[in-house]
Parts: structure tokens; sequence; C-alpha cells
């Protein structure tokens, strides 16, 4: 998606099939709006060979975009998807035996969207208000995606950061972190941990584990500080 689409909504997604990428007859199955994330709900045996291809229809109220075909199995064929099947079935293994420590929800900032038309300056788009409730300091209305319930673990190592210039206060403590890659998390994204409702922001993402595509990420997350506007995102119910 191009990060500087700033149609006027609704966005209606339609997820399409094809058995090749080079295929004239695409198959709509899924369709959603205002949302980042979307399924094929149709279970597909692939066998040894997995064949198939993916395309993305974007509907905005000014313009119809469909991308390039992306492979149904992004980590391919035969042995490499069981390898990368299994280092999947041992992080999700991983990740259920913590407990309530890994669970809480993701919150993916937008990226693309209407501009928020409370904060953002007319002649340069710019957030001029980072505590605004309606687009919470992004400049794209709404903000951040509705929730999607995610694991996390957190390292307990706290790595205290320098003074912030001229703020006379010490940045949030940072912690490691470690998730699958799906969806794939970004700098900016909000983490929510639930069992105390402490909020954290994606600093840094490596790939810790890839194959033909990223399994497991790592990197470094900060708190957020209490009084930010992010802690005015609602928790599922």
């Amino acid at each position: 998606m191009d990060y500087s689409l700033r149609d006027s909504g609704p966005y209606t997604y339609l997820l399409e099939w094809a058995e090749s990428a080079a295929s004239d007859e695409w198959e709509a199955v899924a369709q959603a709006v205002n949302t980042f994330s979307i399924e094929d709900p149709t279970p597909r045996n692939y066998g040894k060979q997995i064949h198939g291809a993916y395309r993305l229809t974007c509907v905005t109220a000014e313009q119809t975009i469909i991308s390039q075909p992306f492979p149904a199995n992004r980590y391919g064929d035969g042995q490499h998807a069981a390898v990368a099947g299994e280092i999947i079935r041992k992080e999700c293994l991983r990740l259920r035996l913590q407990g309530d420590e890994s669970a809480g929800w993701l919150y993916k900032r937008k990226l693309w969207g209407e501009a928020c038309d409370s904060c953002t300056d007319w002649n340069t788009g710019e957030v001029v208000n980072a505590g605004c409730e309606t687009c919470y300091g992004t400049g794209i209305d709404g903000g951040y995606w509705d929730p999607y319930e995610f694991s996390v673990s957190l390292t307990t190592h706290k790595v205290h950061n320098p003074s912030t210039g001229g703020k006379g206060m010490t940045d949030p403590v940072a912690r490691g972190f470690q998730c699958l890659a799906f969806p794939l998390v970004a700098k900016g994204d909000i983490w929510v941990k639930a069992a105390n409702d402490t909020r954290w922001r994606f600093q840094r993402i490596d790939y810790l584990a890839e194959l033909g595509g990223p399994i497991i990420l790592a990197g470094e997350v900060r708190q957020v500080p209490s009084d930010d506007v992010v802690y005015e995102l609602a928790r599922p119910a």
C-alpha cells in the first residue's frame, strides 16, 4: 500500500486468489472494510508443491488500486515450508506456556488513510498536536487499526537510556521482545499487555528467524508513559 494515500474512506479490501500469478482468472475469496488484516477462509491443500497466488484490491471513494500478485506461501515449497511450520509450532508453544505474561493486543499504527482534520497543518500536513484524541498523534484519522489478539514475550533485562535533550527526564525503560511475524509489526505499533494494561511501543524490529520471509521477530520496545494519549485506545471487552 502507498503510505502517502490519503483518499476519502471507506477503504474496501478485496482478497483474490488464482492458480498462478500470471493468471487472468482471479477468484474473490474475502472482503473487508477499514482493516489492516484480511484472510482467506478456505483451507487449501497444496500438497508437497505449493501453487497459487493472491492479490489485493483496495477501493476508496476516489480510486481502485490493485496490488502485484504475491505467493500463497511466503516460505516456499516442500522442505522449506515444513521447516518454517516447525519453527512456528515451537514458537506458538513457547508463547502459550508463558500464559498471561505474553497475552495482549497489537494496535497497528495507520500508515495510510484519511488525514486527521483536528491536528494536522492544512498547508504542510504535519501533526501539530501529539496528544490529539482523534488520531492519537499519528496524523491519520483513527490513528490505529482495531486491536488484534497478539502474544509477545518481553525480556526481563531493562536498558535505561540517556536523558532526552531539554526534557529533563529519561526515556521510558526499554526491553527486548520476541514474537511471531504475522501480522508483521512495524516501528510505532503499540502492544498492550492484557495482565496490567501497560502499553509498549515497538522501536526496533529484527528478523530472528526467516526462510524466504520473516518467521520470528525480535528487537526493542519501550513502555509508553502513563500520560500518553495512546492510553485512550480502547481495549477489547
